[in-house]
């Protein structure tokens, strides 16, 4: 039986939409997906009829999206493939900007294992010259295998990297301003870029209620031989679509206390890691020298840093 888009939004309790061509597809997905949340939270006992009209209601979503032109974008989910199992975070999962099904996925895979592997046998703690020798030896071999997985995949190696101190510096060297102005509380005002185009800053901006948010931005160009990750428990994270800057296509998600921005670019990917989310800052930030409190974020305030990134001077 042929299902039509008119038939599928009474159903699932959304009224129609005058001119569905022009209407914004962005927004589509925000009136359907608000629709799933509320249906979500219904009494359990009427969980038959829950389920069926979530399926009505996911039919209509993916109908009226066919209609707007507008593909979904990879959730945070499917950026994941791994969890850590480090202690006191074991189980949180690892987001990582690059696809699973490049090149330079499979390489630096290949390159963390290779590591892992020669690192879990060198000694630790305080070192006897002998074996201070032995771990700086094994740390040659890991740069050596770096340098061959880069060659073997037909990736560009970082060699030389550049540390800034402020974000003018960094900016500078881009000739382009990507991030907002730091607040000068930030725990940390810190960035690299190498000869491959990556580029890590970590930095802070002020929330309108005056306290302080520190993050972690990351960008890796297509074909360098690098990655970024951060890690979230994701079933705690509630993610959606946002029209950041020249109308660019970003993933946001907030847990309680840490939220992410992600963008994939023309020639490339970015994603930046916020260390506060729903219920406060994240624990592992410290307080800086010069103090400053350290805020939730809501959604709305996430969507304003998101919009403050000028992704498209990259690359």
């Amino acid at each position: 039986m042929e299902l039509k888009i008119s038939d599928l939004l009474p159903a699932a309790g959304i009224e129609s939409l005058p001119n569905p061509m022009g209407t914004d597809a962005r927004l589509v997905r925000e009136a359907v997906m608000r629709k799933l949340k509320e249906e979500n939270m219904t009494n359990t006992a009427k969980r038959h009829r829950r389920i069926v009209r979530v399926l009505l209601i996911a039919a209509a979503l993916a109908a009226m999206l066919t209609v707007a032109g507008l593909a979904a974008a990879q959730g945070f989910g499917e950026l994941s493939r791994e969890k850590e199992t480090a202690a006191p975070f074991a189980g949180r999962d690892v987001v990582s900007v690059l696809p699973v099904d490049s090149a330079q996925y499979k390489a630096y895979q290949e390159f963390k294992d290779f590591a892992e592997e020669v690192r879990s046998g060198q000694p630790t703690g305080a070192l006897t010259p002998e074996e201070f020798a032995e771990v700086m030896a094994a740390e040659a071999r890991i740069g050596a295998k770096y340098l061959e997985l880069a060659g073997e995949y037909g990736l560009t190696p970082a060699t030389e990297t550049y540390e800034f101190r402020s974000l003018a510096q960094l900016h500078a060297a881009l000739g382009a301003e990507i991030l907002p102005a730091d607040d000068e509380r930030a725990t940390v005002r810190y960035g690299r870029l190498d000869n491959a185009g990556a580029i890590e800053y970590r930095g802070g901006f002020t929330l309108s209620d005056g306290s302080v948010a520190d993050y972690v931005f990351n960008y890796v160009p297509s074909g360098a031989m690098s990655t970024a990750e951060a890690c979230v428990y994701l079933d705690e994270v509630e993610e959606w679509e946002y029209a950041g800057t020249g109308g660019l296509e970003l993933l946001l998600g907030i847990g309680p206390e840490r939220s992410l921005v992600y963008a994939e670019l023309e020639d490339g990917w970015a994603l930046a890691a916020i260390r506060a989310g729903a219920a406060g800052a994240d624990g592992e930030a410290s307080l800086s020298e010069s103090g400053g409190s350290r805020g939730a974020i809501d959604c709305a305030e996430l969507e304003r840093f998101a919009g403050s990134l000028n992704l498209a001077a990259l690359g």
